[in-house]
């Protein structure tokens, strides 16, 4: 379960009182046990329109390098939060320092600027997404 509440500033009554109608759902679980709740900031995530696009960029340029999607996309993540070497089986690998699955969507249109000036400079065209 999973509730978005408006909130500014210091905890009031007003926001516990906001909370209050939840607490219902909890009671169940706390039958079987401990649960945990999280209280965190709320951040806009990308939009599945974005995440689309992103992909199709990725796929296109993928394609005309030699590299499949999720290989681009490492690329992408390493060229814009850098990265660390690993080692893996003996070989060393790149990382990168920061994954996509939480960025905002201000970050990940950063992240989609980069692969579509690549796919610019290469001269690789896309298929927009529907």
């Amino acid at each position: 379960m999973k509730a978005r509440i408006p909130f500014h500033g210091v905890i009031a009554r007003e926001v516990i009182a906001a909370l209050l109608p939840y607490a219902r759902h909890l009671e169940p679980m706390l039958q079987l046990g401990s649960i945990t709740v999280t209280v965190e900031k709320y951040r806009k995530k990308r939009t599945n329109e974005q995440n689309r696009r992103y992909w199709k960029i990725l796929s296109a340029l993928g394609n005309h390098v030699g590299l499949s999607s999720e290989e681009m996309h490492e690329e992408c993540l390493c060229a814009h939060f850098g990265y660390e070497l690993v080692e893996w089986r003996g070989s060393p690998n790149t990382q990168p320092l920061k994954r996509s699955s939480r960025l905002t969507t201000v970050e990940f249109s950063a992240l989609m600027d980069l692969a579509e000036r690549w796919a610019v400079e290469e001269g690789v065209m896309w298929e927009e997404a529907a």
